[in-house]
């Protein structure tokens, strides 16, 4: 999991940590609070 507030809007992904298969899924706030999500992907080491 990671946060960032700053434009440029970045995060990296220690795939070791999540094992051989994970799905990564953004998730993204404005100042108004509205919620919206990204498109799953799914990665296999």
């Amino acid at each position: 999991m990671a946060t960032d507030a700053k434009a440029a809007y970045s995060f990296t992904v220690n795939p070791a940590k999540y094992g051989e298969k994970f799905t990564v899924r953004l998730r993204a706030y404005d100042k108004a609070g509205n919620l919206r999500y990204g498109a799953k992907r799914t990665y296999r080491r």
